[in-house]
Parts: structure tokens; sequence; C-alpha cells
């Protein structure tokens, strides 16, 4: 992966989050219950980036009232509602969700919830004798919607949280960071052939994916230590900290990366010890107190 694409994976996620947490403060305030907001914008945004829905011209947006009692969004076209969603993010009160649906308050209305919501309101609606509102899942999870509402609320950020979201990021810098690399070799003047193609993905994706991760778990604890006092510091720290962590991660997973490469090329596992031993020693030459620390070593070992 080459500087370039490096930035450009590193700190999206901090810096998407930090946009959406800023939407949600401005619908509904410093709401104790905002990440049912944040489930509503992460879908919308979901909605409105599946190529599907570009090419029918379709757009999705919240309702304008925050306390609508049937649909939370609607998607449009050419001016008219073509589509109602209720959206729901409570995994631990769905009997009330379900006691709604029984009522049929939900009928004009798709249901949808986070993936803990579906699962819990599904195995709940499972014992039921009657038939119930089926939900479907979002994709999202509720560990996402809670890390980004407690961010933007200046409040703590769980571990669950915190690994549901670097798990993300590294899903993130690996698609795209494979993406610009393919593209690279296949609009570039040279002529490459297409295992070429293949092998260059594949380890800007391990990079990409690995750098992403390292870079957002780096973001977070930096935005904890400052969120609770100023969360708009603790945003920018913590995206200035993932391009710094992002870009350390890369540089060491790039030669290991190629270690590995080349190892399988070559038949020799010998060249999976360079790689390793190459990342270190870059690592240490980007980051002086490293280089300082490295040299003393030398002298006295």
């Amino acid at each position: 992966m080459e500087k370039n694409e490096m930035n450009i994976t590193a700190g999206m996620q901090e810096a998407y989050e930090a946009k959406i947490g800023a939407e949600m403060l401005d619908r509904v305030g410093h709401n104790v219950n905002g990440k049912g907001v944040v489930h509503e914008l992460l879908y919308r945004d979901k909605l409105n980036v599946d190529p599907s829905n570009i090419l029918q011209g379709k757009h999705a947006e919240l309702t304008s009232s925050t306390t609508a009692i049937r649909d939370d969004l609607v998607v449009k076209q050419g001016g008219k509602v073509v589509q109602r969603f209720q959206l729901k993010d409570t995994p631990n009160s769905v009997e009330k969700t379900l006691q709604q649906t029984c009522n049929h308050k939900y009928s004009g209305t798709n249901l949808f919830g986070t993936e803990e919501t579906t699962k819990a309101y599904t195995q709940k609606a499972a014992t039921r004798g009657t038939t119930v509102q089926k939900m479907t899942s979002t994709g999202i999870s509720s560990k996402d919607t809670e890390r980004i509402a407690n961010k933007a609320l200046g409040k703590s950020v769980s571990p669950d949280c915190l690994l549901s979201g670097v798990k993300n990021a590294g899903k993130v810098g690996g698609i795209v960071s494979a993406g610009l690399t393919a593209l690279s070799l296949i609009t570039d003047d040279e002529d490459h052939d297409c295992q070429e193609v293949i092998e260059e993905t594949a380890k800007s994706a391990a990079v990409g994916a690995t750098s992403g991760a390292a870079g957002f778990a780096a973001g977070e604890c930096l935005a904890g230590l400052i969120a609770a006092s100023n969360p708009i510091a603790g945003t920018a720290a913590a995206i200035g900290g993932a391009v710094v962590a992002s870009d350390v991660a890369a540089t060491f997973v790039k030669p290991v990366a190629e270690g590995f490469s080349t190892a399988i090329h070559c038949k020799n596992p010998a060249f999976i010890g360079y790689g390793i031993q190459e990342g270190i020693d870059d690592v240490i030459d980007r980051i002086p107190p490293l280089s300082i620390l490295s040299g003393l070593f030398g002298l006295f070992w």
C-alpha cells in the first residue's frame, strides 16, 4: 500500500463516526437514548450508498419528526415515498416492541433492527403462539451505535464496543486499500498480468486492514483520554492518532506481507523472518525515540 493510499484509509472511520455523532447531537441533543438516532443515520447512509438505490434514483432520509409514531426513515423516488422504515435499537427490551407489533402499530411500515435487536426479537417472537410482524436486520451492531453515541456525548466506550469498531475499521481499510491498488495496476501504462494484480491486491488488503484496525484502536484510546472533558478535542485527537498509528502499522506490515509473498513464491520460509525483521527495522527508523534506543542497545550489547 502506497503512502497516499494509507493516508486515505487512515482516520476514515473516526471521521465518519464523528460526523454521525454531530448529526445525532443536532437532532436530539444530549439524549441518553441517542444511539437509536445513530442507528437511523447509519442505515440512512447505508441505503444511500447502495448502488441499486443510486441507479433507481432512490434517496433515504429521516422523517422530520424525532418522535414519529410509525416511520423513522423513508425512501423517496421522484419525490414520492416508496419505502417506510421503523428502526429499533433495543436488544434488551424487545418485549415492548413485540406488544406494539401485536397491536399492529407498525403494520404499514418495514420493521428493521440492529443485529442484536433482531436476534433477540426473533427468539422472543418464536415463543409466541400468534404470528407477529417480522423484524429484519439492518446489518448494524448495537455495539457500534452505542460507541458512536457515547463518543459524541463524551462518555466512556466499553471494550466490546471498541473491538467492534476495530473490526469494522480493519475491514474498511482492507477493502479500500485493495480496491485502490487493483485500480492503479489495471489503469497504469505498464502491462501487469493477472497473477501480479492478485498478489499486489492481496498484500495491499493485508496492509490496509492491519493499519486501519491499529489506527482506529489508537485513535479511540486517545479520544478516551480527552473526550470526557472536551468531545470535540477528543475527536480531533482520535483522527490524528489514527493517522499516526496507521502509518506505523503500515510501515511494519508492508515488508512482512512482502516476506510472506516471497516465501510462498520461492518456497522458502526464511523470507518470512526476513520480512518481519525488515518491518521492525523500518518502524525503528521511522520513530526517532526508538532509533535512539536501538542505537544505545547496540552500543552496550
